[in-house]
């Protein structure tokens, strides 16, 4: 990723990924794993059967 990261074609201040104020968190209480909503809806041992 570093190798093939070009800063002449980076844009700064672009909103690629949410920041802490636009995160949320949910935790399985089966698991106790949090997931980042909304990118994931389902803790990963749940749908997997665990």
């Amino acid at each position: 990723m570093v190798e093939e990261f070009d800063p002449a074609t980076a844009n700064a201040g672009a909103d690629v990924l949410p920041g802490p104020q636009s995160a949320a968190m949910a935790s399985c209480v089966r698991h106790r794993v949090l997931d980042g909503l909304p990118f994931w809806d389902v803790c990963v041992f749940c749908s997997a059967g665990v």
